[in-house]
């Protein structure tokens, strides 16, 4: 039988607005789609603005590719916005939004965005060597 597991989704809570959002892992690939995307649109679609913002805010533009929901999100009347509605320039400017709102989420997203080589820790050196004389001998 064929297995496959999907990765799990990372969440952010933000604690200065109380909303949550889902990103999905970050990857070279995922970066060159998000190009090809924007360029795509902007050649066959005119879409030329959207390709300058793209270029100028990288960063939020990245985010609102790989988020796949949120919560807790209202507009200014209190109504709650769906995810489903939303475009992807519609998600830069959320994120764009949060990053001005929430100081903790540039931080938390350069570390999701980081390789997985980057992110484990090695293990401190010890302190001290411990030499032969030290060590209980064993007996066979």
């Amino acid at each position: 039988m064929f297995r496959f597991k999907k990765a799990e989704p990372a969440i952010y809570r933000s604690e200065a607005t109380g909303a949550e959002f889902k990103f999905r892992q970050s990857s070279d690939k995922e970066r060159e789609n998000l190009a090809v995307l924007v360029e795509t649109e902007s050649a066959y679609q005119n879409k030329q603005s959207q390709r300058v913002s793209y270029v100028m805010e990288k960063d939020d533009w990245y985010a609102a590719w790989l988020m796949e929901d949120f919560s807790g999100v209202e507009d200014e009347n209190g109504k709650s916005h769906v995810f489903a509605k939303f475009n992807l320039a519609d998600k830069a400017g959320l994120i764009q939004s949060l990053r001005q709102t929430d100081s903790e989420f540039a931080a938390w997203f350069a570390a999701h965005c980081e390789p997985a080589e980057k992110k484990t820790e090695t293990a401190p050196v010890a302190e001290q060597v411990v030499g032969t004389s030290e060590l209980p001998g064993v007996q066979g």
